[in-house]
């Protein structure tokens, strides 16, 4: 399957080309990770290319679907299949999209997206730059908290410091959003941090686990009963 990075009600996603569906769908996991949802128009019922394959849908929109620098205010169909979204017919024809399997590339209007296989999508890390809005200046001996600006849109994802003379912790951001970082000042003189300085580094994750289950991690040290039976070492 071939895809292009789409970011579709603030979710970052790849759409797969689908040149073999009449219509663009989006898959109703997607949908129900929203935190708007759009309204739905209309219910439907699907029918795939085999015999009696059919499955129940509904018509959304329009939405906004965002590619590159191009928006695009799209109605697509919501349902149940495994890709986050299926780019058809219906949208490449509207904006005569150029498929150019060559180059692996899109082309619609004056913009050339890149495509992806699984494979090149599987091996891709997104990330970011995460900068300050303003100069400041952090005192001696003394903790900071700062909201900071990411400067590309990207969904769950974590911030590892990049800062020098400066101690601070990875944070945990939400989707689209900017993080607050927290600057610890150890040393005995203030230090300046520039407007739009780098100060970390945003990298999207897959997933968050929440707990790390140690029940059933068990160990058992040996402990001598008398201290006659232990051997000490001729260095010590």
């Amino acid at each position: 399957m071939i895809r292009i990075p789409v970011c579709i009600q603030g979710k970052n996603i790849y759409a797969t080309i689908d040149t073999a569906s009449e219509v663009t769908l989006i898959s109703d996991k997607l949908y129900n990770s929203f935190d708007t949802k759009p309204q739905v128009n209309k219910k439907l019922t699907l029918y795939a290319a085999g015999r009696d394959m059919r499955m129940n849908g509904y018509k959304l929109g329009p939405i906004e679907i965002q590619m590159e620098a191009m928006k695009f205010s799209e109605v697509v169909i919501v349902a149940p299949i495994e890709d986050d979204m299926l780019l058809g017919l219906d949208f490449l024809v509207k904006h005569s999209a150029q498929i150019d399997l060559e180059t692996n590339t899109l082309k619609i209007k004056d913009q050339t997206i890149n495509m992806s296989n699984d494979r090149t999508i599987d091996s891709q890390v997104r990330v970011a730059r995460v900068t300050i809005r303003k100069r400041v200046v952090v005192p001696a001996w003394s903790v900071l908290q700062l909201s900071c600006h990411v400067d590309k849109s990207l969904n769950q994802s974590i911030v590892e410091p990049s800062v020098t003379n400066l101690l601070s912790p990875c944070t945990l951001v939400e989707s689209n959003s900017d993080p607050t970082m927290v600057f610890i000042n150890y040393t005995d003189r203030n230090i300046v941090l520039k407007r739009k300085q780098v100060v970390g580094q945003a990298t999207e994750i897959h997933h968050v686990v929440p707990k790390i289950d140690t029940d059933d991690i068990k160990s058992v040290n040996k402990v001598s009963e008398s201290v006659n039976s232990v051997t000490i070492p001729d260095h010590l």
